[in-house]
C-alpha cells in the first residue's frame, strides 16, 4: 500500500506540473534545486526535470544551484 501511495503522489505532482504549464502557456520550466539537496533533484529528475544543457550533472556550472528544466509535453 506504501509504494501505491507513492505513485499515486508522483502521478499527482506530473499532472500539476503539466498542469501549470499547460495553462500558463509557458514553453518551458525551470526550477534551481540546491546541490547539497541531492533527494529533490533525484525527485524532479524522476518527474521528468532534465539538467538544462546537455542533461548531465557535469555539465551545469559549478555554484550552489543545479538549473533543472522541464518541457510542457514532459
Amino acid at each position: 500500500m506504501r509504494r501505491e501511495y507513492r505513485d499515486h503522489v508522483r502521478n499527482l505532482a506530473r499532472r500539476l506540473q503539466r498542469r501549470l504549464l499547460a495553462d500558463h502557456g509557458a514553453a518551458l520550466g525551470v526550477a534551481l534545486v540546491d546541490v547539497r539537496d541531492g533527494r529533490t533533484v533525484e525527485t524532479t529528475r524522476s518527474w521528468g526535470w532534465r539538467y538544462a544543457g546537455d542533461d548531465s550533472p557535469q555539465a551545469v556550472s559549478p555554484g550552489p544551484f543545479h538549473i533543472l528544466a522541464l518541457a510542457p509535453g514532459t
